[in-house]
């Protein structure tokens, strides 16, 4: 039997490692019993509710998530609007009604890199808000970066796809990235 420093040393050494092991163990079968959203499930549901609210009159989703760094370009303005703006033109919709926006989940594509996140997609508005039929297609991209207290919309861009003209057509071999948007 060892004595001395050097034995002293040993069952530290020994002790220290089985606590690290019981730790280890404990956390997994936590985080197994736990699971989380990834990323982009919860950007997928930022997303969702951004547009279940715009049908009820209300972006206060949309205003609470956007950083106040927030750069947007709606399709129907000339020049993009900064988080103030933003907020001002949630004022002036709030409790206007009855936008049918159809958020085609098939569409999407979420690219990640870090704690930056850009959502891909398209909307079909079969109704402007007050009910007014339309039947508008828009390709749309948000820009989320995660900080501390979550994922944050720091910008957007949405433009009209004319009617003959479903996509940018083809795609870049090897990649998801439609070929009109180069690489």
């Amino acid at each position: 039997m060892m004595t001395g420093p050097r034995s002293n040393f040993v069952l530290v050494l020994v002790g220290a490692s089985a606590v690290a092991l019981l730790v280890g163990f404990a956390g997994l079968s936590a985080s197994a019993a736990a699971p989380t959203e990834s990323d982009e499930d919860i950007i997928w549901h930022n997303e969702q509710a951004i547009y279940a609210g715009r049908a009820e009159g209300n972006v206060d989703f949309y205003v609470a998530h956007a950083d106040p760094d927030y750069a947007g370009w709606p399709p129907q303005f000339k020049a993009p609007l900064d988080y103030d703006a933003l907020v001002a033109s949630a004022k002036r919709g709030a409790g206007q009604k009855g936008e049918a926006l159809v958020l085609e989940k098939s569409l999407i594509k979420i690219h990640r890199n870090g704690n930056v996140a850009l959502a891909f997609y398209k909307t079909h508005r079969t109704k402007r808000a007050g009910g007014v039929p339309v039947d508008e297609v828009f390709e749309d991209i948000h820009v989320w970066v995660k900080d501390a207290d979550g994922w944050r919309l720091m910008g957007g861009m949405a433009r009209p796809v004319p009617a003959d003209r479903e996509n940018l057509g083809g795609s870049v071999p090897g990649s998801s990235i439609p070929s009109g948007m180069g690489r």
